[in-house]
């Protein structure tokens, strides 16, 4: 993605469909983070998964959902699952990025589920 463009974070990034190098839908964007040390707010991460939307309704939920995911996916630090803006390739109305699902955290929880609650019922499997 190209450096020092200027957008309006809340309308051409929330809720967008994020799309991985292999052009599979792999999440949401739920929440942003700024780096406000400069001058100017520079976007370094978009976050995704249950912990990030929890955050723009309540911060109590949000911190009960970070420590689940840590439960689930070991973490240094809980907190939601994280995409590097530089690996932002294209924003249309979606957001391409320039790497494969599997080199992101954002999958964690749901390949969890799937391994231990989903694939356990009979006829899941294919």
């Amino acid at each position: 993605m190209e450096g020092g463009r200027t957008r309006w974070a809340a309308l051409h990034l929330l809720d967008r469909q994020v799309i991985d190098a292999e052009l599979v839908a792999t999440a949401k964007v739920d929440d942003l983070d700024f780096d406000t040390s400069g001058e100017l707010p520079v976007l370094t991460d978009i976050l995704c998964g249950q912990a990030a939307l929890a955050r723009r309704f309540s911060p109590r939920l949000a911190r009960v959902l970070e420590l689940l995911r840590r439960v689930i996916d070991v973490v240094d630090e809980p907190g939601p699952s994280r995409i590097p803006w530089s690996v932002v390739k294209e924003l249309g109305s979606d957001v391409r990025l320039s790497v494969s699902r599997h080199e992101l955290a954002v999958t964690a929880v749901e390949e969890w589920l799937s391994a231990h609650a989903i694939g356990r019922i009979p006829g899941s499997e294919p």
